[in-house]
C-alpha cells in the first residue's frame, strides 16, 4: 500500500507498566502502574532516535489518545467496549493506516484476543507493553513502542498482533509465561509471527490476508456496544483433590438473570484430564444448561484424542481465551434467539 502524506497511526494509551513509575528508579519490581501519559511515552520513545523518527514512519503522522489509565489487572468489559468502539471508528477512516495500543502485560493476551475476535479489518492493530516501569534506567517500554510503530507501518501486516522484546505474536497464540523477564510472552507451539530487528520487520509467515476472526460472523461491534455485560463464564481448574464444590456453589448462587452462570471453562490437567468428582459436578452444571468447555492448564500443547468428550472443545485456546470465545458465542446465540 502506497504511503501518502496524510496517513496516520493512532496510538491509544491504556496504562500498564509501560506507563508506570517506581519510587526508586532502580527498583523495577515495586512500582505503580499507569501514571505516565501517552504523549510523554511517545516523546521518550522518539528522544533516542536520530532526527526523532523511524525510517518506517516517513510521511506518517502519529496521533495519540489516552483512552484510559489503568493497571491491566483491573481490565474490564466496559473498557474493552470503549477500546473496541474506538478502534472500530478509527479503522473505518481512510487516512488511518494502523493503531498501536499500549497496555499492561497482565491481561494483554485477553484484550488482544477480544479485539481479534471482534474487529473485521485488514489494517494492523498492534499492542505493546513493558516489563519495567517508565522511569527505570533500562526500561523496555521505549524500544517496545518503537517496534510496535515499525510493525504497524509495515505494508505486509494485517490484523491484531502483539510485539514485545522484538517478538511478534499472533493474538490467538500469545500467552504471558514469565513473571519478570523482558520477553515474558510465548506463542507456544504456534511460534512467532515474526521479529523486529534493528527497526526492520522480519515475518515468519505472510500476513497478507485478514488476520482477525470470523468465528462469530453474526456478532457486530454494535452488538457489543449495546450490551451491559457479556454472558457470565467462569474458569475452574482441575488439581489434586479437585472435588467440584466450587461448581456446585456457583450453581446455587442467587444472582440476577444477567449474572446467572452461563458457561464454565475447565482448565484440565495435562491433556485436559478432569478428576471424577469434578467431572460429575460439571455434568450436573451441564444438565442445568451451563455450557462447559474443556481446556488445559498447560502452557503448551493442544488437547488431543478427545473428539467424543461430553464437554465442548476449546480448540487449542488457553483457558482465559476460551472464556472470551465462549462468552462471545453465547452472546451471539442470545441475539440470534431474540431475533427469531
Amino acid at each position: 500500500m502506497e504511503i501518502t502524506q496524510d496517513q496516520q497511526i493512532v496510538i491509544l494509551g491504556t496504562g500498564g507498566t509501560i506507563a508506570g513509575q517506581a519510587h526508586n528508579p532502580d527498583d523495577s519490581v515495586n512500582y505503580t502502574a499507569a501514571l505516565v501519559d501517552i504523549n510523554q511515552l511517545l516523546d521518550t520513545a522518539k528522544s533516542k532516535l536520530q532526527n526523532g523518527t523511524l525510517p518506517a514512519l516517513k510521511n506518517i503522522i502519529l496521533l495519540t489518545e489516552q483512552l484510559v489509565q489503568i493497571d491491566s489487572k483491573d481490565m474490564s468489559f466496559d473498557i474493552w467496549k470503549r477500546l473496541l468502539s474506538r478502534c472500530h471508528n478509527l479503522l473505518s477512516q481512510e487516512h488511518v493506516k494502523a493503531i498501536v495500543i499500549t497496555h499492561g502485560t497482565d491481561t494483554l493476551e485477553e484484550t488482544a484476543y477480544f479485539l481479534h475476535m471482534m474487529l473485521r479489518t485488514d489494517k494492523p492493530v498492534v499492542l505493546t507493553c513493558a516489563m519495567r516501569p517508565a522511569n527505570a534506567p533500562d526500561s523496555d517500554g521505549p524500544q517496545n513502542l518503537r517496534d510496535a510503530l515499525t510493525l504497524a507501518s509495515n505494508a505486509h501486516v494485517r490484523g491484531v498482533l502483539v510485539v514485545c522484546a522484538g517478538d511478534v505474536h499472533g493474538a490467538q497464540y500469545i500467552q504471558k509465561v514469565h513473571t519478570t523477564r523482558l520477553n515474558a510472552f510465548s506463542s507456544g507451539d504456534a511460534n512467532l509471527r515474526g521479529r523486529i530487528i534493528d527497526a526492520k520487520v522480519i515475518l515468519n509467515v505472510l500476513l497478507t490476508q485478514v488476520h482477525t476472526s470470523t468465528e462469530i460472523p453474526h456478532l457486530t461491534v454494535g452488538d457489543i456496544e449495546r450490551v451491559a455485560h457479556l454472558p457470565r463464564v467462569e474458569i475452574i481448574m482441575n488439581h489434586a483433590d479437585a472435588n467440584g464444590q466450587i461448581v456446585d456453589a456457583l450453581l446455587q448462587q442467587k444472582v440476577s438473570q444477567q449474572q446467572k452462570l452461563r458457561g464454565i471453562v475447565v482448565a484440565g490437567t495435562g491433556n485436559g484430564t478432569i478428576s471424577e468428582t469434578l467431572e460429575l459436578a460439571l455434568l450436573r452444571a451441564q444438565d442445568t444448561g451451563v455450557v462447559v468447555w474443556r481446556s488445559t492448564r498447560c502452557a503448551f500443547g493442544t488437547l488431543e484424542g478427545r473428539a467424543n468428550t461430553v464437554f465442548g472443545d476449546s480448540h487449542g485456546l488457553s483457558p482465559v481465551k476460551a472464556r472470551i470465545a465462549l462468552m462471545l458465542k453465547l452472546l451471539q446465540s442470545d441475539l440470534i434467539a431474540m431475533k427469531s
